[in-house]
């Protein structure tokens, strides 16, 4: 999904969460959002507001079963 209003990806990419998020799904294929959370020590409103970002622009999708995956 290509949004024409999303922040340069260089700037979304530079976030330590967005990195360890992108790479936790990189290993695991799809992970719920408490997998997530849990497994990086963040608050479940922090790892949701990393999420929204990631989706909006394109680099992950919300699986059946509320699992988020990478979109690349």
């Amino acid at each position: 999904m290509f949004n024409p209003n999303m922040k340069p990806m260089k700037d979304l990419l530079k976030d330590n969460t967005n990195q360890e998020i992108l790479e936790l799904l990189e290993k695991n294929n799809a992970m719920s959002l408490g997998t997530i959370v849990r497994k990086l020590g963040i608050s479940a409103e922090r790892g949701l507001k990393h999420m929204i970002r990631l989706r909006q622009n394109g680099l992950v999708r919300i699986e059946t079963e509320a699992k988020y995956a990478l979109n690349i």
